[in-house]
């Protein structure tokens, strides 16, 4: 008996038993469905890292914002510490700051118990992850600190805290290190490149701030020395006023009065002589020379009234101010009025002296520059401040020239209302003229006054 044998056609393959094909159907969809999911769980990784780091630069945004708008160091940190904390998702957060060579403070903080934050104190030992920073000038990542070599015995204050994981950055501006900036979690967490970079970012934020604040501080002792310095050099100028001034009444006025006597004595004898004997041009030269010695007496009087005022020393500032208003109108011929509270508070000799002085360089501004026919002087107290203000009908001030440099007489007016805690402001009036106002701080319990004119 024959059998017959079939012959694969050439080009063609023998088609595999049913239970091979459903075994490489499920294969093929198994494999879909795993690379589908991996497909997945990359993506959103990948939004989730995306999402993370815009919370980051959204943190780091809000904080660099608080600082533009001047926020004071120790609420940015705050500040600091809670943005830090929640968008890590840590469970602590601190700022140490370097105190001492060899001393750390908490200053700001989240997470830790109360009382801590601005007291507790730490070394920089190397067993503390910031003090490791601070020796090695490098950002530090802690995974586990049971299991790393490196901190042995961590500080107690994250013993106490049941701290895992933790990683810190240094807070360092161009003047040195203030100090470090750490996360730390209860858990177990490898921080990555991204968390250092972002803890690095707020750290960088808040050394701009520090550094700021270091040299507003440093502006502000300069400021305070210059004022002390310019306080000094003004008592010795009043000082130096009284001195010349006394100078000028008891010696120089001494002198001229003996001068003026023997001139009056010359005119009786010349007087008495027979009118062969006198020549008229002899006694007319002594009436001039005695006419002199009457000018150059006033001169003297004059100018060490300038120089101390003695209405000012007996009785206030009102009076001097009346007294300068008159000496001025006589002086130059224009109009002054003098304008006062009824009752005005009893006022420091250096708050006196120094609105008088303000006053004398105003009218004398008003003499040299303003060609005005009018001048009224103001002094009124009202709520906290006392107020002085002198305002002419003259050519007045224009805004350019109020606001550019300003001339020694000026900046002695600046000055001298800035030692007493106020400012000078000088403006043209509404109806043309200039206007000098200057307000000082006053005891709370001054009240307003109603105005007198004088």
């Amino acid at each position: 008996m024959s059998r017959t044998v079939l012959l694969d056609r050439p080009g063609t393959r023998p088609e595999p038993p049913r239970r091979a094909r459903d075994d490489a159907r499920r294969s093929a969809v198994r494999l879909r469905r795993t690379s589908g999911r991996a497909l997945r769980s990359r993506r959103e990784r990948a939004e989730e890292e995306l999402a993370g780091r815009a919370r980051q630069q959204a943190a780091v945004a809000a904080l660099g914002l608080s600082a533009l708008r001047g926020a004071e160091l120790q609420d940015l940190l705050e500040e600091a510490v809670i943005l830090v904390a929640r968008t890590l998702g840590a469970d602590h957060c601190k700022v140490m700051q370097l105190v001492e060579p060899d001393t750390l403070l908490l200053r700001a903080g989240f997470g830790w118990r109360a009382g801590q934050v601005g007291r507790y104190t730490t070394g920089l030992s190397a067993e503390s992850p910031c003090g490791y920073s601070l020796r090695s000038g490098a950002p530090i990542v802690v995974e586990d600190f049971a299991t790393d070599a490196r901190f042995p015995s961590p500080p107690q204050l994250l013993h106490e805290h049941g701290i895992v994981s933790a990683a810190s950055v240094l807070i360092r501006d161009r003047h040195g290190t203030f100090g470090v900036l750490g996360a730390y979690t209860r858990s177990r967490r490898a921080f990555g490149q991204d968390d250092l970079d972002f803890l690095q970012s707020v750290a960088n934020v808040l050394a701009t701030t520090v550094e700021r604040h270091r040299v507003e501080d440093q502006l502000r002792d300069h400021r305070e020395q210059l004022q002390a310095l310019s306080r000094r050099l003004l008592e010795a100028q009043e000082a130096e006023r009284r001195a010349v001034a006394r100078d000028l009444h008891d010696e120089l006025g001494q002198l001229l009065t003996a001068l003026k006597m023997d001139l009056r004595w010359l005119e009786r004898r010349l007087g008495a002589l027979d009118p062969a004997e006198r020549s008229g041009a002899m006694i007319d030269r002594a009436v001039a020379a005695s006419s002199l010695v009457d000018q150059t007496v006033r001169t003297v009087q004059r100018m060490a009234a300038d120089l101390r005022s003695g209405p000012l020393e007996r009785l206030g500032l009102g009076s001097a101010l009346g007294c300068e208003g008159r000496r001025f109108q006589e002086r130059t011929g224009i109009s002054c009025e003098v304008r006062l509270a009824e009752q005005l508070p009893e006022l420091p000799m250096a708050v006196a002296t120094a609105l008088y002085r303000i006053a004398q360089e105003a009218l004398t501004n008003v003499a040299r520059h303003a060609g005005a026919q009018r001048v009224v002087i103001l002094l009124r107290a009202g709520g906290s401040e006392l107020a002085l203000r002198i305002q002419d009908d003259g050519r007045g001030i224009d805004d350019a020239a109020a606001g550019a440099g300003l001339g020694l007489g000026l900046l002695g007016m600046h000055e001298r209302a800035s030692m007493l805690g106020g400012h000078v402001k000088i403006a043209r009036g509404p109806a043309g003229g200039t206007v000098v106002t200057t307000r000082v701080p006053l005891a709370p319990t001054a009240v307003a006054s109603p105005e007198v004119a004088t």
